[in-house]
This record gives C-alpha cells, structure tokens and sequence, in this order.
C-alpha cells in the first residue's frame, strides 16, 4: 500500500518528464539487435515487461518452434526469437508498431511475419507452438493506437476477447503472459477461468514502484 501511494506521488511529479524522455528516445539494443523507435510505440527500455518476454525467450530453445507475440509493440521479444530460429508471427493492433517492425526486422537481417491485427482477426488457422502476451491492463476505453498499449476497456473487453480467442486457436505448448501488481489481477483471472483458463505463476520481477509477473496460462483439466 505505501509503494503505490509513493508510485502514485512519483508519477504526479514526474510522469510529463518519462513521457518527453520515451518519445526522445529513438533507439535501444538488445545483444546484437539495433533497432530504431518512434512515439507512440512501447519502448522496452522502460518496462520490466519486455524484459521479461526477452529473459523467457533466451532460457528456451526455440528454434524450428511457431511463436506469435500478441501486441509486440517495438517487437523487440519478436525479433529475438527469430534470431533463435522461431517461425515468428507478431501482431499489433497499431499500424505504427507494425510498420517499425518490418523496418526494424530489414536492418537487422532478421526474419518474421508482422501484421496489423485486432488480437487474432487477421490470423489464419496457424498452429502456434508458444502465445507470448504483454497486455494493456488499466481499465478505460482508449481513443488512439498508442493508447491501446496502455488501456483494456473500461469493461476489461480486451482480455473478454483475448481468452475467447485463445479458446479457439490450435496451441501446442504454451502461453505466457506478463501482468503487473498495478493492475486488477483478480479480475483478469476471473475472466480467464470463465473461458476455463487458470493462471500459473512462473516469475516475479520487482522494481521499486511495482512487481511483474510472468504467467503460464493453460486450460483447466
């Protein structure tokens, strides 16, 4: 309770400035990926929640493997799973990620299918063998592309869709979802286990403001 008070006053103060130093930064490397950023989409250098996607890709091997990430943002994740061999698919919601991705996916020799699609509504029949997820959580209804990085639905349609969509997707391994103790974890699980999902912690990372989580998610036998 007395971190997310503190969080709450720190972002109060701060939040004009991290926003004007995320859309000045226009670059970040990750091992020997370089790749270039615009405002508007998720930067991994500020999130534990890419970090983490990138820590579970590099503990796997993932070659000759299909993997989509759902809402890559920069696709940083996305890209270093196919320098592992992946088959990779990444979906975004956003235009502007998408366009970035293919850009950034050229300059570094690296290759995978992006696509700009609502969750799964541009996706063929493809078996995945692994869904990797960084969500939006905060619940309110957004009104740009950027912000539906950010923002679920004021009703959590986001995650009503998603777990309804997973339902009917052929998966053969696994999927793995990052969520953070800022958001309505209980909620999100409530609706998950409403399409018989349940949740599995695999890892926790904290920081000074939050906790992130790393989720298995698998059908209920």
């Amino acid at each position: 309770m007395i971190r997310k008070k503190l969080k709450n006053i720190w972002f109060r103060l701060f939040s004009n400035r991290i926003v004007r130093k995320m859309e000045s930064d226009r670059s970040y490397s990750y091992k020997n990926l370089q790749i270039e950023m615009e405002p508007g989409v998720f930067h991994p250098r500020y999130f534990d929640s890419s970090k983490m996607l990138l820590d579970w890709i590099e503990t796997h091997d993932l070659a000759g493997k299909t993997i989509i990430e759902v809402g890559c943002g920069s696709g940083i994740a996305s890209l270093r799973a196919a320098q592992k061999g992946a088959n990779v698919w990444a979906i975004d919601i956003n235009p502007k990620a998408i366009e970035l991705l293919k850009k950034n996916a050229e300059s570094n020799g690296v290759q995978l299918k992006a696509l700009e699609s609502d969750l799964f509504a541009q996706v063929d029949d493809t078996t995945f063998d692994f869904v990797l997820i960084n969500p939006p959580f905060y619940p309110k209804n957004p009104t740009t592309d950027a912000e539906k990085a950010w923002f679920c639905g004021a009703g959590f349609e986001y995650f009503h869709a998603l777990f309804d969509q997973l339902k009917k997707r052929n998966i053969s391994s696994g999927i793995f979802m990052t969520l953070s103790d800022d958001c309505d974890l209980e909620r999100i699980r409530s609706i998950a286990k409403e399409q018989g999902y349940e949740f599995k912690l695999i890892k926790t990372k904290k920081s000074f403001f939050e906790k992130n989580f790393l989720f298995e998610i698998s059908e209920k036998l």
